[in-house]
């Protein structure tokens, strides 16, 4: 079962979180933000998978939303729980009036590559992605200079 979190739901979230991110650090307020959007993927009340990103307004008046992250947990994936995840995070995006969406991934990640294509997404080839470190502390992505 495919569901979006919301205030009150911090312990569904709060086991995604050590699932996904081996972290048993709170949530906080996240779910109360109502420009963040978390769902989970259930399987007899255990979360198995999750897909969670932002809506954001933009300065010219637009919001688009960014797809910050998917996953499902190993035993359970190949089975269409990512798709369902993002499909309905594009429903969300959608109904929300975000005139776009945009995810990042690795280079070399291709089964990540074919997944959105097959949900519409189209790759961008003149796309540079920069980052700043501020906390040395969080787990940061591998990037190359």
């Amino acid at each position: 079962m495919i569901r979006r979190l919301g205030p009150g739901d911090e312990a569904a979230l709060g086991a995604a979180v050590k699932l996904f991110k081996s972290r048993d650090t709170g949530p906080g307020q996240h779910l109360e933000d109502p420009a963040t959007v978390v769902f989970v993927c259930e399987i007899d009340s255990e979360v198995v998978g999750w897909a969670h990103g932002y809506l954001m307004h933009r300065v010219d008046g637009g919001t688009m939303s960014l797809l910050y992250e998917v996953d499902v947990a190993p035993g359970h994936r190949r089975r269409g729980h990512a798709k369902r995840l993002i499909e309905e995070f594009i429903a969300t995006a959608l109904t929300s009036g975000c005139s776009s969406m945009w995810v990042l991934t690795s280079p070399d990640n291709s089964p990540a590559h074919s997944l959105y294509a097959s949900l519409g997404g189209k790759r961008l080839s003149d796309q540079a992605l920069f980052i700043w470190r501020f906390d040395s502390e969080a787990e940061q992505p591998d990037f190359h200079e």
